[in-house]
This record gives C-alpha cells, structure tokens and sequence, in this order.
C-alpha cells in the first residue's frame, strides 16, 4: 500500500503509515505492517470524506456509538 514502508534493523521489521506529512511508528513484525495498513487506510479514508463535505456533496458523517451510549428498553 502507498504510504505504508517496512524497515528491517537488526532482524527486526517495523512498520510505519505516513499520515499528515510524518511517518508514525506502528509496531514491529506482522503486527506493525497490518497496523501500519489499517493506520494509513483511516488516514485516506477521512481525507476523502473531508474532500467530498468541502465540495458540499450530500455526504453525512457517521457517529458511532458505544455500547453504554445506547438506550435500553
């Protein structure tokens, strides 16, 4: 994936997502490279639904609500 880089030091493979211009730090192995992906698709993803509420499409945001935010009975 684009933005996504995996550096090997001393055996070790960590992960990294560009986002807003940095690299973060994600985590090491496996792990970090799928966190670095998930990372950076949360990134992309909410640059594209900024650019479409800018150009005034009729796009809503989603809130999400936890468990303890919903009305029982």
């Amino acid at each position: 994936m684009k933005g996504v880089t995996c550096i090997e030091r001393n055996g070790s493979v960590y992960g990294y997502a560009r986002t807003d211009g940095h690299r973060v730090y994600c985590g090491q192995g496996d792990k970090g490279k799928k966190l670095a992906e998930a990372g950076r698709a949360k990134y992309v993803g909410k640059q594209y639904e900024n650019r479409e509420m800018n150009a005034g499409l009729k796009i809503k945001k989603v809130e999400f609500k936890t468990i303890k935010k919903i009305p029982v009975g």
